[in-house]
């Protein structure tokens, strides 16, 4: 008995002594493949889809491996060994679907993450990724039912998803908030208002369960940000009052943020005037950062009021005093165009266009105003120059775009292009533009914004079937869930 005792002890160690080394062997040829992904990142530019290839299949190699070590580990006395493996399995599996993911092979991501939540020891940090990664695959691979419910299912196991660090986990967090978000913009009605429903119902429990802790601030904020995408601008005011401190104050920002919703939201252009003024009043001196936004904000409500004359003393101040912002803000040139236009000073206020397409060319604002002049013109019947701004905008529209190809700039541009081509009644011209913004920028807000405009477009002009398809694309990427937390 005593030499089986010790025949069996020796097996053990020997097992153990095994398990330490595959697993030392496995977190070195981790740590050199993440060394070399880390390299071809950096320059994508040079780096060959063989290379792509290549590194795949080294991760899947080593996501072989570590299964196997799995298997060896899982025995008595190697314990630790078999958790260190598990977390560098789980590793290995994350970053082979982001490469998986970014070629495109959707169903492979799927599959893979499919094995990893059924058959490796997860902790609860992991395991919330990879619910979350599960999610993410089976939208993009078009199976959004599936998705739906991997979400949802996600959110109840995991309430709250905090990391063993005490940190709210975002990408889980804003899952409610990011599927009302796609369903509001493709399927707009009963389906839209359940996600709502849902996500105000997830948030505001969450809220009054975990009093006192990282949840209830995150939750209020996503309650604000959920009731602005639903323009329910007073539900999203009271859910930011929520965020007190300590002492029942509100932070600037959230301030800041609530007397926006008054003027943008509800059009009460005076009380957003004396918020703007109380807050800038509470700030200290040295807030360099906000002060200056502030002043801005004030003209805009001032604008919104008919007080054009003060508003555009205001935007003058704000040149004088903070030209880095006035100058890094194109909307402060903006609002000083529309101070002289909305005062019936249209000579002046064609000038001050004209300086801010020249003066910030290929900014959102200036693409805008090109759009803005030529509808303007039109307005009055001056078409001589309402075609002379709009030659003038095609011109710029096409230089801007060459000069930043394969850029989402590029995409801004081209989409503010097939916007004008709407707005001269060139449709057909218009949806073919938009393919080609999706085409060229996949994945991207211009190129999603393009999928949502031409789907709008063949709506309008009775081609359903193909809307309908083009929804589904457009459902089938807006997988980022944003993993960002609010104030």
């Amino acid at each position: 008995i005593l030499a089986l005792l010790l025949l069996g002890g020796a097996a053990l160690s020997c097992q153990g002594d095994r398990a330490v080394g595959e697993r030392y062997d496995i977190e070195r040829r981790f740590y050199q493949l993440e060394r070399r992904f880390s390299d071809t990142r950096i320059r994508p530019g040079l780096t060959s889809s063989d290379t792509w290839a290549e590194l795949t299949d080294e991760y899947a190699r080593l996501y072989a491996r570590c299964r196997a070590a799995l298997a060896v580990t899982d025995s008595a006395g190697a314990e630790v060994e078999r958790a260190q493996v598990a977390d560098l399995t789980f590793r290995t599996a994350t970053r082979l679907t982001q490469l998986l993911f970014s070629s495109r092979a959707f169903d492979s991501c799927v599959t893979l993450l499919n094995e990893v939540l059924a058959e490796v020891p997860l902790n609860r940090d992991n395991a919330m990724n990879a619910w979350a990664n599960l999610g993410r695959a089976l939208q993009a691979a078009g199976q959004w039912d599936s998705a739906v419910t991997v979400y949802d299912r996600a959110i109840e196991i995991f309430r709250p998803p905090v990391l063993s660090d005490g940190t709210v986990f975002f990408r889980l967090f804003n899952v409610p908030l990011h599927l009302y978000s796609v369903v509001r913009q493709v399927d707009a009605g009963a389906r839209a208002e359940a996600r709502l429903a849902a996500a105000e119902r997830y948030y505001h429990g969450l809220a009054e369960e975990y009093p006192g802790t990282a949840v209830e601030p995150a939750a209020w904020s996503n309650l604000g940000r959920l009731y602005e995408q639903a323009q329910q601008w007073r539900d999203a005011m009271a859910a930011y009052g929520k965020l007190r401190n300590t002492k029942g104050e509100l932070p600037a920002t959230v301030e800041l943020r609530i007397a926006d919703l008054y003027a943008a939201g509800l059009g009460d252009y005076q009380e957003a005037l004396s918020r703007y003024e109380q807050l800038e009043q509470r700030i200290t001196a040295g807030d360099t950062l906000l002060r200056p936004a502030i002043f801005f904000k004030r003209s805009l409500a001032l604008l919104g009021l008919g007080r054009y004359e003060e508003a555009r003393r205001l935007l003058v101040k704000l040149e004088q005093n903070w030209p880095q912002y006035y100058y890094g803000n194109p909307s402060a040139q903006y609002a000083k165009a529309q101070s002289f236009e909305k005062e019936g000073n249209w000579n002046r206020a064609e000038s001050e266009y004209a300086y801010l397409v020249e003066r910030f060319a290929g900014t959102p604002q200036a693409l805008s105003a090109y759009l803005h002049v030529v509808s303007a013109f039109r307005e009055i019947g001056d078409t001589v120059r309402a075609s002379q701004w709009y030659r003038r905008a095609m011109d710029d529209f096409d230089r801007l775009a060459a000069r930043q190809a394969g850029s989402p700039a590029a995409g801004l541009v081209l989409l503010h292009k097939a916007q004008l081509l709407v707005q001269e009644g060139n449709r057909e011209e218009a949806v073919r533009l938009y393919a080609e913004i999706h085409e060229k920028h996949p994945r991207t807000d211009p190129g999603y914004t393009a999928l949502i405009r031409a789907a709008r477009l063949y709506r309008q002009m009775g081609d359903t079937a193909t809307s309908d398809s083009l929804l589904a694309v457009v459902r089938r990427e807006l997988t980022e869930v944003d993993d960002r937390g609010g104030f």
